[in-house]
């Protein structure tokens, strides 16, 4: 026993530890922080539950029975409801989800909560004798399907929430995913080391850290990366791209005529376009105010995706007729032969004649500017 006070001492320190993280996190919107919290608690609510059965387990007392029974029930309702919570509330992207899809966790937790309240009369899922033991009942493994089911469920938003913000390190998911199958996977092999709620609480560090780790580097306003990733990730660069620069004209004009609330809903719409558009085939990033990048890594595809910029375009201004004219400039890097910091100068300076050339003809010719 000394062992497992050894771990829910390392538990429970753990999530004392990452409350006090959270509490003092500034940066983080506050109805992300609350769920957070609310996991955490959960965390704690769950790893004292399991302490409490055990130290209950084999006292024969009716109201100790009763107690443990109730004990069990939260520790085993609540053990696949993190996933579901992380999976709605901080890694959901889109409110136009299937609905089916997102509602099947729902009624699965309903059922399962169903079937682990009734199991304290009637031993559905686990059971406590009149001597005080618990014991697995016949249906436990509507538990251990449940909990797999919202575990697929949570890592699969997971996927989609990196992909949405272009992190492509899918490596560090499968990793948070072994590690949580080994963890609990070493209590089933031999129940007496319980290994449980330090797997599951140490895994939702690794979560926090991994979506603070992609969300400061994103633009709030536009969804795109920031300024931040994008001269970090040109340090990086060792392989051929091709830099796009845009930049939206008269942008001032835009806000001192319509507001600047017109103009984030410009920036929005159009931080939406670049990331469609280009989103599978490079890096897409707001550097300034008004000014985007692309890091084109297909190289192959970048006149057949200019095309479709020009055709989102023409749909953007069908939509909003006051959508600005947009000027852009590319330059083509091979590494190992140029810097990347001429590059980007060779691509600014093409997006400045071409946004000169406009001012002074209002005709838009040419087929590398995206407008017509």
């Amino acid at each position: 026993m000394s062992y497992y006070y050894c771990t829910i001492y390392m538990t429970l320190s753990l999530l004392v530890l990452m409350l006090s993280i959270i509490f003092c996190n500034k940066n983080m919107l506050k109805n992300k922080r609350k769920v957070f919290i609310i996991i955490y608690f959960l965390l704690g609510i769950a790893t004292f539950c399991e302490w409490l059965s055990i130290c209950m387990n084999g006292v024969a007392r009716e109201d100790i029975i009763t107690l443990h029974k109730f004990v069990k029930f939260l520790e085993l309702s609540i053990t696949p409801t993190f996933f579901v919570i992380y999976a709605q509330m901080i890694f959901s992207i889109s409110k136009k989800s299937k609905i089916v899809f997102d509602i099947f966790p729902i009624i699965l937790l309903v059922v399962h909560t169903i079937f682990e309240f009734l199991s304290m009369n009637y031993g559905f899922v686990f059971l406590v004798d009149d001597a005080g033991y618990f014991h697995y009942g016949d249906f436990y493994n509507l538990f251990l399907l449940t909990f797999a089911l919202t575990s697929i469920y949570f890592f699969q938003k997971l996927f989609l929430f990196s992909k949405y913000y272009q992190n492509k390190n899918g490596i560090i998911i499968l990793l948070i995913v072994s590690f949580i199958i080994i963890g609990m996977s070493i209590q089933f092999a031999y129940p007496n080391l319980k290994t449980t709620w330090l797997t599951i609480g140490m895994a939702s560090v690794f979560v926090y850290i991994y979506y603070n780790e992609i969300t400061m580097y994103i633009d709030y306003l536009t969804q795109l990366l920031n300024q931040r990733s994008y001269k970090l990730y040109l340090e990086h660069i060792s392989f051929p791209v091709t830099i796009l620069l845009f930049d939206v004209d008269c942008f001032k004009s835009i806000n001192d005529t319509f507001s600047h609330h017109f103009g984030d809903t410009i920036l929005s719409m159009f931080g939406s376009i670049i990331k469609e558009v280009y989103g599978n085939h490079g890096k897409c990033y707001r550097i300034g105010g008004d000014e985007f990048c692309v890091i084109l890594t297909d190289y192959n595809s970048a006149e057949e995706l200019q095309h479709r910029f020009i055709e989102k375009i023409e749909e953007a201004r069908k939509l909003e007729p006051r959508f600005p004219y947009i000027s852009m400039g590319s330059a083509h890097c091979e590494p190992g032969y140029q810097d990347i910091s001429d590059v980007i100068k060779i691509a600014d300076q093409d997006l400045y004649y071409w946004k000169n050339k406009r001012k002074q003809t209002r005709n838009l010719t040419n087929p590398k500017n995206p407008e017509k």
